[in-house]
């Protein structure tokens, strides 16, 4: 389960909701994996640049996280472990949880159908070697055992 702001929930609806006007019957994760998938920037400060904008607009404190709206989301292994070797690498520039990740990605991607539809026909054609971040050890991402489910520690920066 993931926690992300209401506002990116409703978002992340109307993109799915986009794709099946255009024909193409995915569900909110395959958006998702297709999104995480698809980014390409590995720097700590692309990344960075991704994420802060979020967390100014939309990442609510912890203390105050009933604001956000809890989303199953049954990504596969690489995906996942994808998703934690990229929060791993924005680390270098500051504090990142995997759920801003998530959130700016879904934010940042266009309201472009067709685009969004051949993102996820991307995805769909894809194998696990390409959730490898350039730079990032295979067997970060290939883990055969998945991860298991819950939150991630989080490791301050520089640690």
């Amino acid at each position: 389960m993931q926690w992300l702001a209401g506002p990116v929930v409703r978002r992340l609806d109307r993109l799915v909701a986009g794709l099946h006007r255009e024909g193409l019957d995915v569900r909110r994760e395959e958006v998702v994996a297709a999104l995480v998938l698809n980014w390409s920037d590995y720097s700590p400060d692309g990344l960075f640049q991704l994420i802060l904008p979020f967390k100014k607009k939309h990442a609510p404190p912890r203390r105050q996280s009933q604001r956000g709206k809890p989303v199953v989301l049954h990504l596969p292994s690489p995906i996942t472990l994808r998703i934690d070797a990229l929060v791993e690498i924005a680390r270098e520039m500051g504090t990142v949880y995997r759920h801003e990740l998530v959130g700016a990605l879904i934010m940042a991607a266009k309201q472009d159908s067709r685009w969004l539809k051949g993102v996820v026909e991307s995805y769909s054609a894809a194998t696990a070697a390409d959730a490898v971040p350039h730079g990032v050890s295979p067997s970060k991402v290939l883990d055969l055992k998945p991860p298991s489910p819950g939150p991630r520690r989080h490791r301050h920066a520089g640690t």
